[in-house]
């Protein structure tokens, strides 16, 4: 009965220290997990620092951007807009040559950081420019 016990006691603990928690403990292990699982194409390690909003994201993001052998020149972290969000900046190159330039919004919730996956990388600028400002019309004109 006591070996039992023990290994009741042993299963407890490591579920306790390590079981199912989500998250970082700050922006730049959030990041360098992130980074990690990519490489690595790890789904389970991927999927516990993004929010749960995002965890059915975390496949496709893999199968589109994952495997890729970056070799990361560059990480910058700032925090600009209160201790809550920090904003990332990574730089680097892939196996394949290709050079990497991605931003990431990593946020505190709950005492853990989140990253927010990275939305698609346009292939090419847009045709139109964008503008917050439309001319205005004079009458006669329409």
């Amino acid at each position: 009965m006591r070996p039992i016990a023990v290994l009741l006691m042993s299963v407890l603990l490591l579920a306790t220290c390590s079981g199912g928690r989500t998250g970082a403990r700050d922006p730049r292990t959030a990041v360098d997990t992130y980074l990690a699982a990519m490489n690595d194409n790890d789904e389970v390690a991927l999927k516990s620092v993004v929010s749960e909003f995002q965890r059915d994201l975390v496949r496709s993001h893999l199968n589109e951007r994952g495997g890729r052998a970056l070799a990361v020149e560059s990480v910058v972290i700032t925090q600009d807009f209160g201790p809550k969000f920090a904003f990332v900046h990574v730089l680097g190159t892939y196996a394949d040559s290709f050079r990497y330039d991605e931003r990431i919004v990593v946020s505190l919730r709950d005492g853990r950081w989140y990253l927010g996956i990275p939305g698609p990388i346009p292939a090419r600028p847009g045709d139109r420019p964008t503008s917050a400002v439309t001319p205005p019309v004079r009458s006669g004109e329409r």
